[in-house]
């Protein structure tokens, strides 16, 4: 998966923004957990998610038995010259 920008997610259907916030949030989720936190139909989340996983924007794992979820993002911190970490974290 390319990463994608603030930006880029507005273009994206909501259905899939949604998934993709959820995971992003709270990544490795099952899919009951991902059904209950999005509020979508089991039915057309097992259809996005395995859309979303042939495309490569959601990571299928298996973990203690279990098949969880996860969306590959890499969380980076931005940095602005010149100034304090306090006034940093502030607008974070």
């Amino acid at each position: 998966m390319s990463r994608l920008t603030a930006l880029d997610l507005l273009f994206l259907p909501p259905v899939e923004q949604t998934i993709l916030a959820c995971l992003t949030r709270t990544p490795r989720q099952s899919l009951g957990a991902l059904a209950q936190a999005t509020d979508l139909p089991i039915a057309k989340l097992k259809e996005e998610i395995a859309r979303l996983v042939s495309q490569q924007s959601v990571v299928k794992e298996h973990m203690n038995g279990q098949t969880v979820f996860s969306a590959p993002v890499e969380l980076t911190r931005s940095q602005i010259r010149n100034s304090p970490l306090d006034t940093l974290t502030f607008f974070s």
